[in-house]
């Protein structure tokens, strides 16, 4: 909450990046005690954290890993489309 004279509203720009939409998504492939969304630090951690997900993409390695890049890739285009 900002209070002050000097500001008369608070717009936001754009909209948040729905990550747990994407956690959703992601638990539809890997069974959902492996995909866990962290709220609080915005991040996305699959099978105990050797895969990370966060808004500017995926870090891991191995097959995995490059299934939750199609799936986060995707997940860009659906958002676009809206």
């Amino acid at each position: 909450m900002i209070r002050s004279s000097y500001y008369h509203y608070v717009t936001v720009e754009e909209e948040p990046f729905p990550m747990q939409g994407l956690a959703d998504r992601i638990a539809t492939i890997f069974s959902k005690g492996h995909v866990n969304y962290i709220e609080d630090q915005n991040i996305i951690s699959i099978l105990n954290g050797k895969i990370i997900v966060n808004e500017d993409g995926v870090r891991g390695t191995g097959p995995s890993a490059d299934r939750v890049k199609k799936i986060y890739e995707q997940f860009k285009i659906d958002l676009e489309k809206e």
